[in-house]
């Protein structure tokens, strides 16, 4: 099972990200394959964290799942316009949301191919394609 790491708001999200207050020795923050992000974090919300994510090169290229205890569309439809990879209803029964949360890191660190972590460059990171 791959290793975790919970941040209590958005504030200390885009820290640990970006590695910056006491986050900023790389080895306290290691860059994260897949983001499970609540949509309604305390502070800076889910919202504003992805959309610093998507800004970011380095981080873009890293699956950000939006975990959300809404059914509206046009909630869902700004996560997936902001750079959302999926959009995952919580289930206020704990059992429910256990399963679901599992469904989803086993596909995204199963079944998904993503990019390597070691490929991936704080630099402008074009890809070239070859014909």
């Amino acid at each position: 099972m791959p290793s975790l790491h919970r941040c209590e708001n958005g504030r200390q999200a885009l820290d640990y990200l970006l590695r910056k207050g006491s986050f900023h020795n790389p080895s306290d923050a290691v860059r994260p394959a897949l983001i499970l992000l609540d949509i309604n974090m305390p502070g800076i919300d889910g919202s504003n964290v992805l959309a610093e994510i998507k800004r970011d090169r380095s981080l873009r290229s890293i699956p950000v799942i939006i975990m959300t205890t809404s059914d509206d569309q046009y909630v869902i439809e700004a996560c997936y316009q902001m750079g959302a990879n999926a959009c995952v209803q919580k289930s206020f029964c704990s059992s429910e949301f256990s399963h679901a949360v599992h469904r989803v890191v086993d596909f995204w660190l199963n079944v998904a191919m993503l990019p390597r972590l070691d490929a991936v460059r704080s630099e402008v990171n074009t890809p070239t394609f070859e014909n």
